[in-house]
């Protein structure tokens, strides 16, 4: 068997994962950037249109992201992340702390080994 029609070993598969994700990385935690701004920026009164439109649209971009990659709770997280930036009206305190847990809970699953 030539080795274009073999399957591919795991060793192979393992490897090529590991280099789409050290590409993909970057692009994913700058995202968490964008998204720890507008968090910040929510809390602090200071959130316009224009950010927050943007940083409902890094989430979801974030949460297409981390499902590829297996981070299924990550994504799970950053699509509730997506809603809360995406709706309209007033938050109150409790929804914007649920917000900085939301992103927490991202950080922590993407940026933790293992």
């Amino acid at each position: 068997m030539d080795r274009l029609s073999a399957p591919p070993r795991h060793a192979d598969v393992s490897r090529a994962v590991r280099a789409v994700w050290e590409r993909a990385e970057p692009a994913l935690l700058a995202r968490i950037d964008v998204l720890d701004d507008a968090v910040a920026a929510l809390l602090e009164g200071r959130l316009d249109e224009a950010a927050r439109e943007r940083a409902a649209r890094e989430a979801h971009k974030l949460a297409g992201s981390a499902g590829t990659f297996g981070f299924g709770h990550a994504s799970d997280l950053a699509r509730d992340l997506e809603r809360m930036l995406a709706a309209d009206g007033p938050r109150d305190h409790a929804a914007l702390l649920r917000g900085c847990g939301l992103l927490e809970g991202i950080r922590q699953e993407i940026t933790t080994p293992g």
